[in-house]
């Protein structure tokens, strides 16, 4: 019998908050709050095994000819018990779950004990109910392969936006702007964004964004040519970034980004880093 090793980076489980078909709301529902968090709502009861990471897709958030800045919170404990584990991931305007690109993703090498319960709670300019899309990846073929981060800082933050309203370069990079400095050392990186919530009428382009660290003259990129899209139907999506997301950053670092659009013209969007250590 031949033997087929399977991959290093291989995950044997998977645990998530959806069963059944795959539909336009993927995921648990959460209603948010304006102003201030909505109330925590469960996503998984327990894990059954340790996690060595969680990918989160937010969908089911846009509408068209109107606009929202979102931010949801993912949190473990007991009920009443909740800690913030990622604060404030930008989500305002995530499509459905069932059209291309299939919401607002984020990737984090987070380690959670088993028996842990993870819940979700929401902020927006509206309270309209959107969905979040938990996996639990679980025993690997190689632990000793994984490094994995116990905390998320959120860089730029003002929730429910981010910093901004930032206007994308369009036929060269756009300006750097500062987000603000990290507060704890960071390795692993991610970046959000959305369009400004009082724009109505979105440009239907593909954004590309950069994310470094330095000073006002010199930085070192973190993040490069991350896609962030935006229709006229006043939908947002991020892909999945799992790979080319390390860099270590020391506290008290400054962060900034810049984007470039597509389009002729482009909306002023909102942006927040997120790094992860421990």
């Amino acid at each position: 019998m031949l033997f087929v090793p399977r991959g290093g980076n291989s995950f044997a489980a998977v645990q998530s908050n959806n069963s059944g078909r795959p539909t336009a709301p993927q995921g648990t529902s959460v209603t948010p709050a304006v102003g201030s968090k909505g109330s925590w709502v469960q996503a998984i009861s327990s894990l059954t095994d340790d996690a060595f990471g969680l990918i989160i897709c937010i969908n089911n958030n846009n509408v068209s000819a109107a606009s929202r800045n979102s931010v949801l919170d993912i949190g473990i404990g007991a009920a009443a018990s909740e800690v913030v584990l990622f604060p404030d991931l930008i989500c305002g305007n995530a499509v459905n779950y069932n059209v291309s690109g299939g919401g607002v993703w984020y990737y984090f090498p987070i380690a959670i004990p088993a028996g842990t319960r993870i819940a979700i709670r929401a902020q927006s300019t509206v309270t309209t109910a959107f969905n979040c899309f938990i996996q639990a990846l679980q025993k690997p073929q190689n632990p000793s392969m994984f490094k994995a981060c116990s905390y998320v800082e959120a860089i730029g933050m003002t929730a429910p936006q981010g910093t901004g309203p930032y206007t994308p370069g369009t036929t060269s990079e756009g300006a750097w702007q500062l987000l603000g400095a990290s507060t704890r050392d960071n390795w692993f990186w991610q970046i959000g964004a959305q369009v400004n919530s009082s724009d109505t009428s979105h440009v239907a382009a593909a954004m590309h964004l950069d994310l470094a660290y330095g000073d006002a003259t010199n930085k070192d990129i973190l993040l490069d040519s991350v896609l962030f899209t935006t229709a006229s139907t006043e939908g947002h999506t991020n892909p999945l970034l799992t790979v080319g997301a390390g860099g270590f950053v020391p506290a008290g670092t400054n962060i900034y980004f810049r984007a470039q659009t597509s389009g002729a013209a482009s909306d002023g969007i909102f942006v927040t880093a997120y790094g992860a250590g421990g």
